[in-house]
């Protein structure tokens, strides 16, 4: 009856915390990371009270923080995203969902890249390539070479190889980001009017921190040309565009989430302390009971075995 109705109890909050995930991708497919935040953030709480060693509970799990952390990082909450994304690799790994491992992989890419461990975001970008590859996911494949292009060829100085890459990625349909990385890789080699053509394909980005980026390069670039009345143009566009760019990306109600989150967890955490020490309690009280009723039972023995040997 017990086993029958902790089935039930799992079950409850299994279903809850799919519903929960479910609505938190399409609030992020929407783009109001804040809303999906927040519900990942509920159905994270939720799958806490299931069985843990259900496979099915260890893989919605680890969807739910793989997407979690994509929203924190979203918000620029490195050092909380880069733990989700990691505990959902191992839990990925141990299930063989290659799928998933490959997707979590690249967010931890991109996050340990953010919080400036290269040489973290290399192996995690060229293990999710190579899974890619064994997918043959190209789509993926593609994404995953503009992003290790971006997070840790240029900032290791292989402009070349950036420009093979990308080229490559955008032969092949890639779009994304990848004419404001040409545009800095062309920079960084001195070759600036390729790196014009491309700084200015990236300012048409829909994104208004890659905007923000282009027209910052362009700034320096047309002020090295002596070209100042541009210049002064590209560097109020580009303060424009980092107010966006700063807009989207800060955001206290993420901040106010994950208090609240770490609150919760705190709580169901003190909460399963105390239904501990209760059961200890309760066993405790239990085995007094049992000793006593030993005892009561010696004594009465002995006394009636003397109450014989009287009579005797």
């Amino acid at each position: 009856m017990v086993s029958f109705t902790a089935c039930q109890h799992n079950g409850r909050y299994f279903e809850q915390a799919e519903t929960l995930f479910q609505q938190g991708v399409e609030q992020r497919t929407n783009k109001q990371s804040e809303a999906a935040a927040e519900s990942f953030s509920q159905a994270l709480l939720a799958i806490e009270h299931c069985d843990r060693d259900q496979p099915e509970v260890q893989q919605l799990k680890g969807q739910i923080e793989d997407n979690l952390g994509f929203c924190y990082w979203k918000h620029e909450l490195f050092n909380e995203a880069l733990p989700l994304h990691k505990d959902a690799v191992e839990l990925f790994r141990a299930l063989n969902a290659d799928t998933l491992l490959m997707t979590a992989l690249r967010n931890c890419g991109r996050a340990e890249s953010s919080l400036g461990d290269i040489e973290g975001a290399k192996t995690a970008y060229e293990e999710a390539l190579s899974l890619s590859k064994a997918l043959n996911d190209k789509t993926m494949e593609n994404d995953i070479l503009l992003e290790l292009s971006r997070d840790v060829l240029l900032p290791q100085g292989d402009c070349v190889q950036v420009i093979e890459l990308v080229t490559q990625a955008r032969a092949n349909g890639a779009e994304g980001d990848s004419p404001l990385t040409l545009g800095v890789a062309y920079y960084y080699l001195s070759q600036d009017n390729l790196a014009m053509v491309y700084l200015t394909e990236a300012t048409k980005n829909e994104m208004a921190g890659v905007r923000m980026s282009a027209y910052q390069a362009l700034c320096y670039l047309h002020q090295m040309q002596g070209d100042y009345a541009k210049a002064l143009e590209c560097h109020e566009l580009f303060n424009e565009n980092m107010i966006q760019a700063d807009q989207v990306h800060r955001s206290e109600q993420v901040q106010r989430i994950k208090a609240e989150y770490d609150l919760q967890m705190q709580k169901n955490s003190l909460q399963a302390e105390q239904k501990l020490k209760s059961l200890y309690l309760y066993l405790i009280l239990a085995a007094l009971l049992v000793v006593l009723a030993v005892t009561l039972l010696l004594l009465r023995q002995k006394t009636l075995s003397a109450k014989l040997k009287a009579e005797d």
